[in-house]
């Protein structure tokens, strides 16, 4: 038994050696930023009130989880993040009225400065998702938070994979 217990063991660690070898991640396996940097202000240009709080919680999170939010004058970075639109369309789906679906779509500009103040970089991301309604406001209301919060954070990935410092 022991025997078949080190095979085993040996082709799991063979496994894992050919998949890590071959560019594959584990799922949740964020790749780490270069770079530090701090949020130093949100901005809301859409018609959408209040969204900055939402806005900072999310680039906080999404940040963090890549340990690139570093702390407020030892960061390498400053960001700015500019909410320029916010937008829904719904589409009744069903004869009775009842459910049917909406999107969002978002357009977020970040704007990076180094320590000096000059500007380094400078983008514009959009991300479109479509989110259900129901019958129920209590989930309506969350699947948008939802849908908002996962526009916000595409935006943002799509800016972490531009800026290269």
């Amino acid at each position: 038994m022991l025997k078949s217990l080190k095979g085993g063991v040996s082709a799991l660690i063979l496994i894992l050696v050919m998949i890590s070898g071959c560019g594959y991640k584990m799922a949740g396996m964020e790749e780490r930023a270069n770079y530090t940097l701090t949020i130093a202000s949100v901005y809301n240009q859409s018609s959408e009130p209040d969204m900055e709080r939402e806005i900072e919680d999310v680039a906080v999170n999404f940040f963090s989880a890549r340990g690139a939010l570093g702390d407020n004058g030892k960061s390498r970075y400053i960001a700015d993040l500019r909410l320029k639109d916010l937008s829904f369309e719904s589409r009744i789906v069903t004869r009775t009225g009842q459910t049917g679906t909406s999107s969002v779509s978002c357009e977020l500009e970040v704007t990076i400065h180094d320590r000096t103040g000059k500007e380094v970089f400078t983008g514009t991301f959009n991300s479109r998702t479509v989110y259900d309604l129901t019958s129920d406001l209590g989930k309506n209301k969350r699947n948008r938070t939802d849908a908002v919060n996962y526009v916000i954070r595409q935006s943002l990935t799509d800016f972490y994979h531009d800026f290269r410092p």
